[in-house]
């Protein structure tokens, strides 16, 4: 049994059809810039918070977890029963968000991560957009990105300029009332659409889902590199 806190060693894909499907996206904020550190070291960062997550399970209707709240009993559901999948579009952030976040400072159960599906695979095993807003318009879904939210949802996840009368030092964020209700809704809708999507795609088949966890269990274990040495010529 593994202590990492992804089962690394977990090497079967189950590819019987699932008892449930759990899909869930998280909004979050953080002062590290994602598309440059990347999910992991984003998710490891002390200063990252999340903001709320929506999820549904199979048609049911989509729900609202916000912090403080108790642990959903889907997800402890899907814990305790491996023939669960958990969904999400471009889970890897998901992955991290659980297992750094989710788990040490909200009490979320390990869902293990021969689970895990992702739409967004699924969607460049066929070809089609990685974006959700793309792939969505290319299958023409009947739930599409919300564009006004999303630009929301860029402003709350980062720091704002602090204004003239606050510590310039210091993080500052839009937080208001209308501002974080907007988002909830916003964070609604992707979910909507990654059910959509993942009802329209066809799964992965078994040996290209266990190159993707083989993926994900590299990229979450990392490797080491000696910054200290000069870079390599090359010639």
């Amino acid at each position: 049994m593994s202590n990492h806190p992804i089962d690394l060693a977990a090497n079967t894909v189950i590819a019987a059809p699932a008892h449930h499907v759990l899909h869930r996206d998280y909004e979050t904020r953080g002062v590290l810039q994602l598309q440059n550190v990347g999910p992991w070291k984003y998710a490891a960062d002390n200063r990252t918070e999340v903001l709320c997550c929506t999820f549904c399970v199979d048609d049911g209707p989509v729900k609202l977890w916000l912090p403080g709240d108790p642990v959903p009993p889907e997800f402890l559901e899907a814990a305790r029963d491996p023939g669960w999948w958990v969904c999400a579009h471009n889970a890897q952030f998901e992955l991290a968000i659980e297992h750094l976040i989710m788990r040490r400072r909200h009490g979320w159960p390990k869902i293990s991560l021969r689970q895990q599906r992702c739409t967004m695979a699924a969607a460049l095993a066929l070809a089609l957009p990685a974006k959700l807003e793309l792939v969505a318009e290319a299958l023409e879904l009947q739930h599409q990105k919300d564009r006004a939210g999303q630009r929301l949802m860029v402003m709350m996840s980062k720091p704002r300029h602090p204004r003239k009368d606050e510590d310039p030092e210091g993080s500052y964020w839009f937080e208001d009332e209308d501002r974080r209700l907007r988002l909830y809704e916003y964070c609604r809708r992707d979910v909507e659409i990654e059910r959509e999507l993942y009802q329209q795609l066809r799964p992965l088949p078994p040996e290209e889902q266990q190159l993707w966890l083989l993926d994900l269990r590299i990229n979450a274990r990392g490797f080491y590199i000696d910054r200290d040495r000069p870079p390599l010529l090359v010639r």
